[in-house]
């Protein structure tokens, strides 16, 4: 018996609310339009792609409390490498 992609994704239901792509280069709408003819429409549909960083800023931050997003997007929170670096002592 052959399993389909389809039956796949009856079985296991998508998990993602949304996925922002912040900072995106120019050149990558094209290519995402190019890609999200492959993928289920309510797939695409969840996947917002921001070039500005002004916009993507945002649209983040009506998603997300500012106090949550890391300083380096904007945000009050630590930094994405302090967050890293803290990360890695903890595991010592």
């Amino acid at each position: 018996a052959s399993i389909k992609f389809n039956d796949v994704a009856e079985v296991f239901p998508e998990m993602l609310h949304k996925l922002l792509i912040l900072n995106a280069p120019t050149f990558f709408a094209v290519i995402w339009k190019l890609c999200k003819q492959f993928l289920d429409p309510n797939t695409t549909k969840r996947i917002e792609i921001y070039s500005s960083r002004e916009k993507g800023l945002e649209r983040l931050l009506e998603l997300v409390d500012k106090s949550e997003v890391p300083s380096d997007y904007g945000g009050d929170a630590l930094s994405t490498k302090k967050i890293i670096l803290r990360e890695g002592r903890e595991q010592i």
